[in-house]
């Protein structure tokens, strides 16, 4: 008689429970982690914005805006996939 996977080992069945769930559990934290990122980004253009509303002093103060909105732009696309 030929035995099954669930006679061999008794953590076959573990598996069968165990693998889906750490599959949703790691999709999950990594979206998670994704949607955080990207709010991050949000509230950091949101800060630049307001920024570049307030008085510039200097025009090394404005070409550092620039600067800094370039970079957070480059890091929203690759969040969003689109680079």
């Amino acid at each position: 008689m030929e035995l099954t996977p669930f006679a061999q080992s008794p953590f076959a069945a573990l598996t069968f429970v165990a693998a889906p769930a750490l599959l949703t559990n790691a999709s999950s934290v990594l979206a998670i982690s994704t949607i955080n990122r990207m709010f991050r980004t949000r509230d950091r253009m949101t800060e630049l914005l307001n920024k570049s509303e307030a008085d510039m002093q200097l025009e090394t103060d404005a070409a550092r805006l620039v600067e800094l909105v370039n970079h957070v732009e480059t890091q929203a696309a690759l969040l969003l996939g689109r680079v």
